[in-house]
């Protein structure tokens, strides 16, 4: 890839980590401030369940900061829009629709 759309991919993947980060310290303050000590058992199991929903969201933001970091990683390295699994060229309709993926469409397809 030429460096000029490598840039824009950086950059690209910086402001998606970054708004990762703010919605993650957003729902992290929704979070604290949801839990009500008050009502009945349905209550505080709808209130749980709703904190449970929040905790798997932000396993989710964990997982796509990493998966961003990574992507940050090779293309510092120079080996971003290679496939992991056969070093095949990405396509770059893939690699602008999800920049942070690894493989290529037939390898992530057949590793699902």
């Amino acid at each position: 890839m030429k460096k000029k759309e490598l840039s824009k991919i950086k950059e690209n993947l910086t402001k998606m980590k970054d708004d990762i980060l703010k919605e993650f310290k957003a729902i992290q303050e929704d979070g604290n401030n949801y839990i009500n000590p008050v009502g009945d058992n349905i209550d505080q199991a709808c209130d749980s369940y709703e904190r449970e929903i929040l905790f798997e969201l932000n396993d989710h933001d964990r997982a796509r900061i990493d998966s961003i970091n990574y992507a940050l990683q090779k293309i510092d390295e120079g080996s971003y829009g290679i496939c992991e699994i056969c070093k095949k060229k990405i396509d770059k309709k893939r690699i602008n629709t999800k920049p942070e993926v690894t493989r290529c469409m037939k390898c992530q397809s057949s590793r699902e």
